[in-house]
């Protein structure tokens, strides 16, 4: 009976990660074929010669051996296509 219930338990977890993984690798598919396209809002400013602004933001997490953690950068980068 402990066999029963072990083996229905692990194939429980593979069914569930293959889900997973599954789901996992549509969005990703999905998500490359709209940046193939160019259907994004993004793309259609960019052929209606409309300005676009980026604010672009990180964060320093005390790796390398930095002493200083928390502090913030950020930059404003602006696209005229015109």
């Amino acid at each position: 009976m402990k066999k029963i219930s072990i083996v229905i338990v692990i194939s429980s977890i593979v069914v569930i990660s293959l889900a997973a993984l599954g789901f996992y690798l549509h969005q990703e598919d999905k998500a490359v074929d709209a940046i193939k396209t160019g259907s994004s809002r993004i793309s259609k400013q960019i052929d209606q010669r409309k300005p676009i602004s980026f604010l672009l933001l990180g964060v320093v997490t005390g790796a390398d051996g930095r002493v200083d953690c928390g502090l913030s950068d950020s930059m404003m980068v602006a696209l005229n296509p015109a």
